[in-house]
């Protein structure tokens, strides 16, 4: 079970999905992605590759339905 990072500020997350996308923290550090809906995936060795796909995602990922309503 993932620690709850509200509750326990020092914890870390090995995994997060969001909107069909799944970011993994792999052993060596780096981030290991995944698309469920298209299918694309890579990893992210620093900080910089993550911001930018970050700034991918937030451009392409599907609009949640419920924040036009």
């Amino acid at each position: 079970m993932q620690p709850d990072n509200d509750t326990h500020p020092s914890a870390t997350i090995d995994s997060f999905r969001y909107r069909g996308v799944t970011l993994e923290r792999l052993e060596d550090g780096t981030v290991a992605w995944r698309d469920e809906m298209t299918g694309h995936s890579g990893t992210c060795s620093g900080l910089a590759q993550l911001c930018d796909l970050i700034a991918h995602l937030h451009r392409h990922v599907r609009p949640d339905p419920r924040a036009l309503s």
